[in-house]
């Protein structure tokens, strides 16, 4: 089945993405041309710099937040020329940034703008499975505020990040119970200390004991370089309470006492596969 956009008759792909930044000079157009000497069919991709409508490709008319919808062909190393390491075209060797990806066509609903995008890259998001490329948002407007979320994220699971986590128009709310831990000295488990607030109010001035050095390894997941917060409120009026180590191979680097009616926050680092430093923050 297909459907046919401004009389364009293409196949009828329901994918879309959605951009995490600005996309100019990360949308390609395909071109191939017939080697006159060899009669080998060459190709390459070249970053476009002009929208249909004579604009030059800019950040203010490709912003982030901006769908692109999937219209069906697809470009394969190999399968398509001037894709793998050593093609050419024309007699000059292809630029190495699109070698050995696999790309797709998409279809920018608000500028006219189709080409090819690297699907893998950083820039470009899931946005949609089920929604056809007919469908336009006309609430979005080029260089305006975008109109439409990305889906949310809910997960039991773990995020992991390879880059930057970033918020610009809200908080970022991050949910550590807190863990009533009565008057008398306390010895917090590696689950406590790595994802709650612990308010105390001591009897007298005592130690806060945290968990074994290998136990904080294991619950923060074993990765030197791995950190995490911890936040100790001390709610009494009249006795500190002193952070203590479980073991050697914890080390505290600045205070570790905690005044009254005072709270502490303190970053716990994964130095090494078996030690931990206690930063003072």
């Amino acid at each position: 089945m297909s459907i046919s956009v401004n009389g364009v008759q293409e196949a009828n792909s329901k994918l879309s993405y959605i951009t995490t930044a600005a996309f100019n000079g990360s949308i390609y157009q395909y071109t191939t041309a017939l080697n006159t000497t060899n009669f080998n069919t060459e190709g390459q991709l070249a970053a476009i710099t002009t929208l249909p409508s004579g604009a030059a490709v800019s950040s203010t008319n490709c912003p982030a937040g901006r769908i692109l919808r999937v219209v069906g062909k697809k470009l394969y190393p190999g399968a398509n020329p001037g894709l793998v390491l050593g093609d050419k075209y024309q007699g000059t060797t292809v630029s190495n940034n699109n070698l050995n990806h696999v790309w797709v066509s998409v279809f920018d609903s608000v500028t006219g703008l189709r080409g090819f995008i690297d699907p893998n890259a950083s820039l470009f998001a899931i946005y949609n499975v089920d929604n056809n490329r007919a469908f336009v948002d006309v609430a979005e407007t080029a260089g305006g505020t975008p109109t439409r979320l990305g889906p949310s994220i809910y997960t039991g699971g773990n995020v992991t990040a390879g880059g930057n986590i970033t918020t610009t128009g809200g908080a970022v709310i991050q949910y550590k119970p807190i863990l009533a831990s009565g008057t008398g000295v306390l010895t917090l488990t590696a689950a406590q200390t790595v994802g709650g607030v612990v308010t105390q109010a001591p009897g007298a001035a005592q130690a806060v004991n945290l968990p074994s050095t290998a136990s904080l390894i294991s619950a923060m997941g074993s990765t030197v370089g791995t950190t995490c917060e911890f936040v100790y409120i001390n709610t009494s009026a009249a006795n500190i309470a002193t952070m203590t180590a479980g073991d050697i191979s914890t080390t505290f680097v600045g205070a570790v006492a905690v005044a009254v009616s005072t709270s502490a926050r303190f970053i716990i680092a994964i130095t090494s596969a078996t030690t931990v430093v206690v930063y003072r923050a």
